[in-house]
């Protein structure tokens, strides 16, 4: 929000970035984070190297422990609320 009003002081969209991978890497490097299980269906598509995971948002946020839905839950709190495979689609 700072930045917002920043002006000269204000933080390039890579220095956000980057403070944003740093705080993240630290959370997830903490000793006490919680342990999250869940139980999805995996889909998979056959070619002619083997198998490939169709790695959709049920899957993603399961294997991120719930990232996916932290994120959509606050886009849903700034007035979005699409899942991030349709904004990739956008």
């Amino acid at each position: 929000f700072s930045n917002a009003f920043g002006g000269e002081n204000a933080k390039s969209e890579e220095e956000i970035t980057k403070e944003a991978e740093r705080i993240l890497i630290d959370l997830m490097k903490k000793e006490d984070n919680e342990t999250v299980t869940a139980t999805v269906d995996i889909k998979l598509t056959k070619n002619e190297d083997g198998w490939l995971i169709d790695a959709g948002d049920e899957f993603t946020d399961a294997v991120t422990g719930g990232l996916v839905s932290a994120i959509e839950n606050m886009a849903s709190g700034f007035g979005g609320a699409d899942s991030l495979e349709n904004k990739a689609a956008e």
